[in-house]
């Protein structure tokens, strides 16, 4: 049901390409309810930044739009953060940007429809609770960058507990999605006329392992190498102690896989590992 009097949005994704993708899930729904879209920030009557945090250079950039956007707030517009910032910064972000008239974590990110609706419902404008993130809507997303590429992200969250990160805080434990929604997420961007997916994850790798007990991203590559119109499948944010065999033989023989591994230089030397808090698992298999 949309909204009778449609409003304009801007929405501002920072960060890595799963932000992308989960900024994309956001606007379709928003989408759904009848707003609008819009690039031009000034026009807008909401404007959502939906913010990084997971190294100081990425939560500097985030304050910085933020600061910007609030310094130049129009009245009667409205101004929302969400994602990752919020979730790390929590109570500290209402004194810092009084202009803003919402923060939503990253488990929460479901409710920003709610909270954009009508923020004077919410007796608190800070939501707030276990990390998480939006992995999947029913809803087609749109497409924010030029064809023929689009990424697929395939998991949530990470269970690592590398002493360098603070994405478990973030976003959670892992969490994976079915092949089949997987598949029919891939299969309706080829009929978009998508040509290459690429898979991400914050450890792809891992794929399947919570659900199916097994790491399953061969299988999953298998299943959407038979969509007819995708020609290439590229595998991104890969992780030494979950590539099994079963995978490299996949990349290998299956001619729609670029044949690269994108792993982390750091990932050749034990030393680093183990300073990590990083098992080095199947490192042998990379040592140059």
């Amino acid at each position: 049901m949309q909204a009778q009097n449609s409003k304009k949005i801007a929405f501002v994704a920072l960060g890595c390409p799963k932000n992308a993708v989960e900024g994309e899930s956001i606007t379709a729904m928003l989408v759904e309810l009848g707003y609008i879209t819009t690039d031009n920030i000034n026009s807008a009557d909401i404007v959502i930044i939906h913010t990084c945090s997971f190294i100081e250079d990425a939560k500097t950039e985030s304050a910085q739009w933020i600061t910007s956007v609030c310094e130049q707030k129009k009245q009667n517009q409205k101004i929302f953060v969400s994602g990752c910032l919020v979730q790390s910064e929590k109570e500290k972000l209402l004194n810092r940007f009084p202009k803003v008239d919402g923060f939503v974590g990253t488990g929460q990110l479901g409710r920003i429809a709610e909270l954009v609706s009508d923020s004077k419902k919410l007796k608190n404008k800070l939501l707030v609770g276990a990390p998480g993130g939006l992995l999947e809507t029913s809803l087609e997303r749109p497409i924010s960058w030029a064809l023929p590429s689009a990424y697929l992200r395939v998991s949530e969250g990470c269970n690592h507990k590398c002493s360098f990160c603070i994405i478990p805080k973030l976003r959670g434990k892992y969490k994976s999605r079915t092949i089949e929604s997987l598949v029919k997420e891939a299969s309706g961007l080829a009929r978009r006329g998508v040509k290459e997916i690429i898979l991400i994850g914050q450890d792809t790798t891992a794929y399947g392992k919570d659900i199916y007990g097994m790491f399953a991203l061969s299988k999953l590559i298998q299943e959407i190498s038979k969509i007819k119109n995708i020609r290439w499948i590229r595998v991104l944010y890969a992780f030494p102690n979950s590539v099994t065999p079963e995978l490299l033989n996949e990349i290998a023989d299956n001619k729609k896989v670029c044949k690269y591994i994108d792993i982390p230089l750091q990932h050749i030397c034990s030393r680093v590992l183990k300073s990590s808090r990083l098992a080095a698992g199947r490192l042998e298999m990379f040592q140059v």
